[in-house]
């Protein structure tokens, strides 16, 4: 990579786009055929919301050079561009990426604490909430969108012959397990309607709270970190299994065991609410991590965590067998 291209990505990671597209410019009519001028030229209109001119640079970056990642990577970010929604949602990606790894975190945290003391003051003042409550929600959904706004969009690319071709075979296992997660949430929420039934609502959530860190899992180095972010995302959706599975138990049991139910899939709902949002963060700061060449310690990892993971499903479920055979007895 040339001295030219080397000095437009500092610009743009500066945020002299103007400049950086100027000093690329030049270095495109010094060497037409240069990959790294054109996935540059790319990256650099992606960031000034041009979106089709970027597609054409990083498809000549490709045509130059057909294994270069950072190319495919930018013609994929370049199509999902295309929607306005996920175009607001690639300038924060953009943005955050600039900053150093603490200036990020102290965005996340923050901004949390932020929607902390807007929530308390919007409690404690009735009066100021309906000024507070849209922009509250807004957060909520804002931070959400950044946690599935990726995998979303790789599985809407999928309906498309170029972006099936355009994805890795990791982005379109992981944007798989997204569509069965919000498929289910779809026809569960419309179950609910349907039938009235408050369990089916709360089975929808618990299959879209899974969303997130199935969609992340890829982002992560292989090694420990993708092992540490599987394990974590097998355990929620172990609860969210027997959430789902006991509410829709206690919908056809009456009596006793219903109640039994009832309370069990409220008591491991909240471990996995709380254990969703605490893998987002977990998943921010393994995203950053780059495991040492030369070392194993995801199979490490993974014997550990699954041990410790299978002992605790095996007392979950012992405790849910009791909770279940109490109930047949009290209603015999």
């Amino acid at each position: 990579m040339g001295c030219t291209n080397l000095r437009a990505m500092a610009l743009v990671k500066l945020g002299r786009k103007i400049e950086a597209e100027e000093a690329i410019g030049a270095a495109l009519k010094k060497a037409p055929e240069d990959e790294y001028a054109h996935a540059n030229m790319g990256w650099t209109l992606l960031e000034q919301n041009e979106p089709d001119k970027a597609m054409e640079h990083f498809r000549e970056a490709l045509r130059l050079n057909p294994e270069m990642d950072w190319a495919r990577a930018g013609i994929i970010e370049a199509m999902k561009s295309r929607y306005f929604l996920y175009r607001i949602m690639l300038n924060w990606f953009l943005w955050m990426q600039k900053l150093q790894q603490k200036a990020q975190w102290g965005v996340i945290i923050g901004a949390y604490i932020g929607f902390r003391l807007l929530s308390g003051f919007a409690d404690d003042h009735p009066e100021w909430s309906p000024w507070l409550q849209p922009l509250l929600i807004a957060y909520i959904a804002f931070a959400l969108m950044t946690w599935v706004a990726s995998p979303l969009f790789n599985l809407v690319l999928r309906t498309s012959k170029f972006g099936r071709l355009a994805l890795s075979e990791h982005q379109i296992r992981s944007s798989t397990w997204v569509g069965v997660c919000v498929l289910s949430g779809i026809v569960l929420v419309a179950g609910y309607f349907v039938t009235g039934s408050a369990p089916l609502l709360g089975c929808a959530l618990a299959s879209m709270l899974l969303i997130p860190p199935l969609g992340q899992i890829y982002s992560c180095q292989e090694g420990w970190p993708r092992a540490t972010l599987s394990l974590i995302t097998i355990a929620l959706g172990f609860l969210a299994v027997i959430v789902v599975a006991s509410s829709f138990g206690s919908y056809f049991i009456d009596g006793n065991l219903s109640r039994g139910l009832r309370g069990i899939a409220g008591l491991f709902f909240t471990p996995l609410l709380y254990g969703s949002i605490a893998a987002q963060f977990l998943t921010n700061a393994l995203v950053s991590v780059s495991p040492k060449r030369g070392t194993d310690t995801g199979k490490m990892v993974w014997i550990i965590g699954g041990s410790v993971l299978a002992v605790a499903a095996l007392a979950i479920v012992a405790f849910i067998a009791l909770v279940i055979v109490v109930g047949v007895q009290d209603a015999s």
